[in-house]
């Protein structure tokens, strides 16, 4: 299995922390497009949560990025939303 590999990943979303990178993560896994999460480790070491300390970085391949920028722009919209 080739291993990850940072250059060939562009982030598409700054989480203001875990909880908020872990749901846009498992909705970009909704659409089947892999992520991974790059996070500053200070916050998990302090708990720091919705400070900038405490941010997150969504990665994705960079051949999904526009799909995943689209993606996300739906949800924040709320065009994703059932009724």
């Amino acid at each position: 299995m080739p291993t990850k590999q940072m250059e060939d990943y562009e982030s598409v979303y700054s989480a203001s922390g875990m909880l908020d990178a872990e749901m846009m993560k498992n909705l970009l896994a909704s659409f089947e497009i892999d992520s991974i999460l790059l996070g500053e480790s200070i916050g998990s070491t302090y708990g720091l949560t919705v400070t900038p300390a405490g941010g997150v970085e969504v990665m994705v391949r960079k051949e999904d990025v526009a799909r995943a920028q689209d993606i996300i722009t739906k949800y924040q919209d709320g065009e994703l939303e059932e009724d």
